[in-house]
């Protein structure tokens, strides 16, 4: 799942980098107009392949940083909360999934992001879950 929403940004931004050869950060990049409607167009291609499990997906930018935030739709109850977030933090695809978008973003940008972070929260809102590197 995370390497289909990794090529899905990586199209988007390859769609949108040419006409922001003048932006400095990622940040001036993907707030480009271009960017914005590729971004909204990819986050519905996420959302439709996803819906069973996440109600909102959205990704942040400030300056080379990005968040990639997940919003569960189900609610859980306190067992499947920690089992959930145990889960998550247990998986140690992390490290490579976060290079290979750091990779992705230098190809398509030409700027290699400084972190890149994923959160993950229940259907309340509450954070289950976040890496950053």
């Amino acid at each position: 799942m995370k390497r289909t929403l990794i090529k899905v940004l990586a199209v988007a931004l390859a769609l949108v980098s040419l006409s922001a050869c003048g932006a400095r950060t990622i940040e001036s990049i993907m707030s480009t107009k271009a960017a914005q409607t590729q971004l909204e167009t990819a986050k519905e291609q996420i959302m439709s392949a996803y819906s069973d499990y996440y109600s909102d997906y959205d990704i942040e930018f400030s300056g080379n940083d990005i968040v990639y935030k997940y919003y569960y739709s189900s609610e859980f109850d306190e067992d499947t909360l920690s089992m959930v977030a145990a889960t998550l933090e247990s998986d140690d695809s992390w490290s490579s999934t976060i290079a290979s978008t750091k990779s992705e973003m230098a190809k398509t940008t030409g700027i290699t992001p400084t972190s890149i972070t994923y959160v993950y929260y229940d259907a309340n809102g509450n954070e289950l879950f976040k890496v950053t590197e």
